[in-house]
């Protein structure tokens, strides 16, 4: 699994929140959704390639 649901994956995106709130990016980054949906993508297509 490379994406935690519930509880984890929303102490995951207020983490990411924080970390934005607080400038610790250079530039402007991807929102949490974006990242986590490319995740689940990936996590999509690499569960159907080892059926």
């Amino acid at each position: 699994m490379l994406i935690p649901r519930g509880k984890a994956l929303t102490a995951l995106s207020r983490d990411y929140e924080a970390m934005v709130s607080a400038g610790m990016f250079t530039v402007s980054p991807p929102t949490f959704e974006a990242i986590s949906h490319r995740l689940v993508t990936l996590q999509d297509e690499i569960n159907n390639r080892t059926r």
